[in-house]
């Protein structure tokens, strides 16, 4: 990733927001402008990913941003559902039913390391040395 950096004009890095803020447009224009642009992967199918990829283009440097899945968890939410569930009887709505979801993370990193995208990046947690590698 230091080339990619220190090839940069401007020292800005364009946060990668998941759920549509971080469009292919904004990131060409932070790439553009000199920074760099970084894609939102996650809560996105592959083939929403491979969309916004190739909708950024190939011209300018820009990266994408995966969420690390997690180990599925062990907690007892029952007492968390129950205040959900009061809420949600308060507000005449249905709440959802907890599940786990590696966002299609090993899916994704394949698709990417597939595809040459300058940079990839990782919130909540650190990819193991055979993703890296």
């Amino acid at each position: 990733m230091s080339a990619v950096l220190d090839g940069l004009a401007v020292p800005v890095i364009a946060a990668p927001m998941a759920g549509g803020p971080s469009t292919p447009e904004l990131v060409r224009a932070v790439s553009g402008a000199g920074g760099l642009g970084l894609l939102g992967g996650a809560l996105l199918t592959v083939d929403g990913l491979a969309a916004e990829v190739d909708a950024a283009g190939t011209e300018l440097p820009f990266g994408v941003n995966l969420f690390m899945p997690t180990a599925e968890s062990a907690v007892d939410l029952t007492d968390h559902l129950a205040a959900l569930d009061a809420w949600a009887d308060r507000f005449g709505v249905q709440r959802g039913e907890p599940r786990y979801d590696d966002d299609q993370y090993p899916a994704k990193l394949a698709w990417l390391t597939a595809h040459a995208v300058p940079v990839v990046s990782f919130t909540f947690g650190c990819p193991d040395a055979a993703a890296v590698a």
